[in-house]
């Protein structure tokens, strides 16, 4: 399973990300080949009502990755069930960051 950490900002429009500035976005896809499966990371981010950004970090990550308290390991586990499950990490429009070119490279 590969697990994409991807930069993202809402979609106009967006209203349930209204105040968000942008997001990192924890993506675990379920799918064999990696350039496939950042397709489809990105097809779900977009779904979401986001814009999908550059990819900060790839991994393949097993379930001996998660130990079974580990927080991720629900997420882990919901991948192999469903195919992949999405976590946005967001940070607030008004962050005195928010704008900062290192954060957001389109």
């Amino acid at each position: 399973m590969f697990l994409f950490t991807i930069l993202a900002k809402p979609s106009p429009g967006n209203g349930e990300a209204s105040d968000a500035g942008g997001a990192f976005v924890n993506v675990w896809v379920d799918f064999k080949e990696q350039s496939g499966a950042e397709h489809i990371a990105r097809y779900y981010i977009v779904e979401a009502g986001w814009v999908p950004g550059e990819t900060q970090e790839v991994s393949i990550v097993t379930e001996d990755d998660y130990p079974a308290d580990d927080e991720e390991a629900a997420y882990f586990l919901q991948a192999g069930q469903d195919g992949s499950c999405l976590v946005f990490h967001e940070w607030p429009a008004d962050a005195d960051d928010a704008d900062d070119d290192l954060r957001w490279k389109s």
